[in-house]
C-alpha cells in the first residue's frame, strides 16, 4: 500500500497489516463478501439467501440445478445465497458430485439395458473412465462431467463450472486449483469463453486469489479487465450479469487505493459508480468513447466548483488530488448534446 504524505509510512504499514489481517480473519474476501443472489427471482434462491449461513444443498436445490430448464443465472445465485461459514464442515461440492455421480449412473443403466453389445461396449468404458476420475482427491478435468457425452445434453460445462464455483465456496482460503481449472476450461471450450456466466463466475474466483497472493490493486480492476471488449469498454448482454457485476464493484473499488493510478472509465458497466481514492494517487477519468466533446466539473460537499476541465476529444483527464482535503466530492460531466454522467468521489 502507497504512503500517504500526511502520514508517516511506518503507521500505514501498521494500519495495512492490521486491515489486512481482519479481512482474512472475518472472512470478508471478495468471494466471501460479493452477493449477487438478491438479483434472482427465483423463489429458492432467494429463500436460501435470506438465511445468512452456510446452508446445506438439498435435493430441491440440485434438482433445480440439474434442470435445464432453469436459467444458468439462477444457479449460480443459488450457489451464491447457499453462502460461507469460517470453520465450516459442510462441503456442498461434493453433496453435488455426489448426485451427479447418480444420475450419471442412472442414466448410463438405463442405455446399457437397451442398447446393442457393440454400443454396450462403449457404456462400460464411460463408467470405467468416470469412477477412476470422481474418486480423485481434486474432480479432474478429464471427468465425463467435461467429456462429450454420447447424447449431447449441453450441460457438462454448465454442471462443471456450477461444481467449482461450489469447490471454491467450500475453500474460499485457498481456490488455486479452481481457478486454474477455469482457465483450462476457457481455453478447451469456446462456448465457455464467451459465456457471460462462466465469465462472471471465473473473475470472480480470481479476485479471491487476487486477494489472497495481496495483488490489492488488480482485485479492483480485474471485472473490468475480464469483460472488455473494446479499449474501456465493458459489453454484457446479460441485464443479471451486468446488475452482478455492478454489486461486485461496489465491493471491489475499495481496492483500487492500494493503485498508484487509477483508471476509472465513464459509461463503462463494469465501472463502479463511485470512487474512493487517496490524496496521492492520480486519477484518470477516461472519458472516450461516452464524452467527446463537453466538460467536467468537480465540486465539493457544499456543491462549490473545485475545478473544471473542457473536454475537447481528449482520451481522458488526469486529476491530481494532493491539494484536495479529504472529503466527499462529485465529479459532474456534461457533452455538447448534455447527456450528463455523475461519479462519486471520496477522498481519505
Amino acid at each position: 500500500m502507497m504512503s500517504l504524505q500526511s502520514l508517516k509510512p511506518r503507521f500505514l504499514a501498521i494500519v495495512t497489516f492490521i486491515l489486512f489481517s481482519s479481512f482474512n480473519a472475518l472472512g470478508d474476501t471478495p468471494i466471501t463478501s460479493i452477493k449477487f443472489w438478491n438479483l434472482s427471482k427465483n423463489k429458492l434462491v432467494v429463500k436460501t439467501g435470506k438465511k445468512e449461513r452456510k446452508t446445506k444443498l438439498t435435493k430441491k436445490m440440485i434438482h433445480l440445478i440439474l434442470d435445464e430448464n432453469q436459467a444458468v443465472f439462477d444457479k449460480i445465485a443459488l450457489v451464491n445465497a447457499l453462502g460461507w461459514e469460517p470453520e465450516s464442515e459442510l462441503r456442498n461440492s461434493a453433496t453435488f458430485l455426489k448426485a451427479i455421480n447418480n444420475q450419471f449412473f442412472a442414466e448410463l443403466k438405463q442405455k446399457y439395458t437397451r442398447a446393442d453389445e457393440i454400443e454396450r461396449k462403449f457404456y462400460t468404458e464411460d463408467r470405467q473412465v468416470y469412477e477412476a476420475a470422481s474418486t480423485k482427491d481434486k474432480f479432474e478435468l478429464f471427468s465425463l462431467l467435461r467429456a462429450e457425452k454420447r447424447d449431447d445434453l449441453n450441460t457438462q460445462d454448465e454442471f462443471y463450472l456450477l461444481y467449482l464455483y461450489l469447490l471454491a465456496m467450500d475453500n474460499y482460503n485457498d481456490v488455486t486449483f479452481v481457478e486454474n481449472e477455469l482457465v483450462h476450461a476457457e481455453f478447451e471450450d469456446q462456448n465457455f469463453e464467451t459465456d457471460e456466466n462462466y465469465t462472471f463466475v471465473k473473475t470472480l474466483i480470481s479476485t479471491q486469489h487476487l486477494f489472497h497472493t495481496n495483488q490489492l490493486c488488480e482485485v479492483g480492476q480485474v471485472f473490468e479487465r475480464a469483460f472488455e471488449v473494446w479499449k474501456h469498454d465493458c459489453m454484457i448482454k446479460s441485464a443479471e450479469i451486468k446488475n452482478a457485476v455492478a454489486a461486485a464493484q461496489d465491493y471491489l473499488h475499495l481496492f483500487l487505493t492500494n493503485c498508484d493510478r487509477i483508471l476509472y472509465s465513464v459509461g463503462n458497466d463494469c465501472s463502479s459508480k463511485k470512487l474512493v481514492v487517496k490524496k496521492n494517487q492520480l486519477l484518470w477519468i477516461v472519458h472516450y468513447k461516452t464524452f467527446i466533446y463537453g466538460n467536467l466539473v468537480v465540486y465539493d460537499s457544499a456543491n462549490n466548483k473545485m475545478e473544471e476541465h473542457k473536454i475537447d476529444g481528449d482520451d481522458y483527464v488526469e486529476l491530481n488530488l494532493s491539494d484536495y482535503p479529504a472529503g466527499s466530492y462529485k465529479l459532474k460531466m456534461k457533452d455538447i448534446d448534455d447527456n450528463s454522467f455523475v461519479i462519486d468521489l471520496k477522498i481519505i
